[in-house]
């Protein structure tokens, strides 16, 4: 299923088992071309938005016959977003300057404002500059209708992003001026095309960061959703009855299975070799933003457009980080059917032990670089520390009264 970034050269759809006289001919579909449909439509995405120089196109035959798909791209789209990652590059390390104006000490959150200003942006432009130079990808993909509504989505907040901004301040250009003046070090004073220019440099990189973030999300929930299908259609080949309960008409073959079992573990292989950078910037970059801003979401003071925007994070993060976890168990249950008689009676004993040792071992789920692997340990203490850190800044919000609690003194002393 891998793309090579290679002019013209198509990629086959589909990779079937060669014929097995022991599973009576039965091939496992691998690969169908509903499941290309997930990254096409974000390459796509990403291509009209200047984020990424390629995309995936269908290649066909002299007949019109579908070949397979291929990755395409131009000098113009290179250099236009090679050119877009530099402008906003240099942006976005100007305007880090900024964290180290802030007393630290009295404002504790900065250093999770910076670890989640480092893995949202910074880290994204270099993901994507990498993704788009790598000679050889590993690229998976899933249904359209799914990956059409997500990017839409992701485009959405930026809107919202602007909005709210537009709500807090009184002209949604004079933030971007101020911002501008602040990054560029702008004189009061200047030539005023030359501040024009920079205000709106700092309000495209802006949007440029917007994007970066809510795609840089889009491609961790997209695999996820490929991992799940996979682990599902998977596991289907481990029960004897279809979805409706009624008796497969096909063989039940447990070589069938360990072969698929075999691919699946090669899959999951690249798809974590592939993506380890972006499923680690996922969790690191986005564990301090909800720790410290998922308060803000019911906070009645807060901008209804932040609040809305807050929800559509929520909306993906915490689905998709339950539903890799879920594959993740789900892809277990291939120990309960090696333990049945009916199954592994027909396997070689050492092909049993090396399956169960390969689940325990190297459990089939989607990890970053072997550091953090996504199971249901992981999400619930991502819950934890979010939940934890929330409820911990609800007392920075807890102004007693002065009058009955004087500074100096506790609350249990004050009552004694």
């Amino acid at each position: 299923m891998g793309l090579r970034h290679s002019k013209g050269v198509p990629l086959p759809l589909r990779v079937q088992q060669e014929d097995d006289p022991a599973c009576q001919g039965n091939q496992i579909d691998k690969s169908s071309e509903s499941e290309v449909q997930y990254l096409v439509v974000f390459f796509k995405f990403a291509y009209f938005l200047n984020i990424l120089p390629l995309r995936i196109q269908m290649s066909y035959d002299l007949d019109g016959t579908k070949t397979g798909y291929s990755i395409h791209s131009n000098k113009f789209q290179k250099v236009t977003c090679y050119l877009n990652m530099c402008i906003g590059g240099v942006y976005y390390t100007l305007k880090f300057r900024q964290h180290y104006t802030t007393t630290w000490y009295k404002n504790p959150a900065m250093y999770f404002n910076s670890a989640n200003y480092l893995c949202d942006t910074l880290l994204m432009v270099v993901v994507f500059v990498i993704l788009a130079k790598k000679a050889v990808q590993q690229i998976f993909l899933t249904p359209g209708l799914q990956s059409n509504a997500l990017c839409c989505l992701a485009l959405s907040t930026v809107g919202l992003y602007l909005l709210e901004i537009n709500l807090d301040n009184s002209s949604l250009w004079q933030y971007f001026y101020a911002d501008a003046a602040n990054v560029f070090f702008m004189m009061p004073h200047g030539c005023d095309i030359l501040n024009n220019v920079l205000a709106f440099i700092a309000l495209y990189a802006n949007c440029l960061h917007r994007i970066l973030n809510a795609f840089g999300d889009i491609l961790f929930v997209l695999v996820v959703l490929l991992v799940r299908r996979l682990v599902a259609t998977f596991t289907a080949k481990l029960k004897p009855t279809d979805e409706h309960g009624e008796t497969r008409s096909t063989s039940y073959c447990p070589l069938e299975v360990l072969t698929h079992f075999r691919w699946l573990k090669h899959v999951m292989t690249e798809i974590n070799s592939s993506m380890s950078l972006v499923l680690g910037a996922f969790v690191v970059g986005n564990l301090p933003f909800y720790a410290t801003n998922l308060l803000e979401t019911f906070r009645d003071t807060s901008n209804p457009w932040m609040r809305l925007r807050y929800s559509v994070y929520c909306s993906y993060f915490f689905p998709s980080l339950f539903l890799a976890a879920r594959a993740a168990k789900k892809a277990e249950t291939v120990r309960c059917w090696a333990y049945k008689n009916e199954n592994h009676r027909h396997l070689d004993p050492l092909q049993v032990s090396i399956v169960l040792h390969e689940v325990s071992g190297q459990p089939i789920a989607l990890s970053s670089f072997g550091c953090l692997t996504i199971n249901y340990g992981l999400f619930g203490s991502v819950v934890s520390i979010i939940v934890t850190y929330a409820l911990l800044k609800t007392q920075f919000y807890a102004y007693p009264d002065q009058r009955l609690f004087p500074p100096n003194n506790t609350i249990i002393a004050s009552f004694a």
